[in-house]
């Protein structure tokens, strides 16, 4: 660690900041392009009224490409007819034919689940899944 701080000292001070500035952005592009998204599907949820099915269906479409690959880097592999993804992909299917209560709840599940995907891949934390042995007697 002493070897690091004594590479700082040979760089000077304004290249220093401009280096720690980079970084931050690098950082925070990351970050923010999810947060941004996250807040897009909230702003739509809440001006349903002023949205088109094709708008709706194309955020949607993008958020559930999102939260597949979210689910992947995080190591969630979704259980067959009892996945949570499944109510907003009928919400996006169906966007010219359900009412706009739906799309107002489809975007938000949506958008909790990218944030909470984004949560736990922040924190670092993956998924492993294993078989149970079973309870029965044999």
């Amino acid at each position: 660690m002493g070897g690091d701080s004594h590479f700082l000292m040979d760089i000077p001070l304004q290249k220093q900041l401009k280096l720690a500035q980079h970084w931050e952005k690098i950082s925070v592009s990351s970050m923010s392009k999810t947060t941004a998204f996250v807040a897009e599907l909230v702003r739509a949820a809440n001006e349903t009224g002023s949205l088109s099915p094709f708008e709706v269906r194309r955020l949607l479409d993008r958020a559930i490409s999102t939260i597949r690959d979210l689910r992947e880097d995080v190591g969630i592999i979704p259980i067959k007819g009892r996945d949570a993804l499944i109510y907003v992909e009928t919400v996006a299917a169906g966007a010219d034919r359900v009412p706009e209560e739906e799309w107002h709840h489809g975007l938000l599940h949506a958008a909790e689940m990218i944030r909470d995907l984004h949560i736990v891949l922040d924190l670092d934390t993956r998924i492993s899944v294993f078989n149970r042995p079973s309870n029965h007697a044999e």
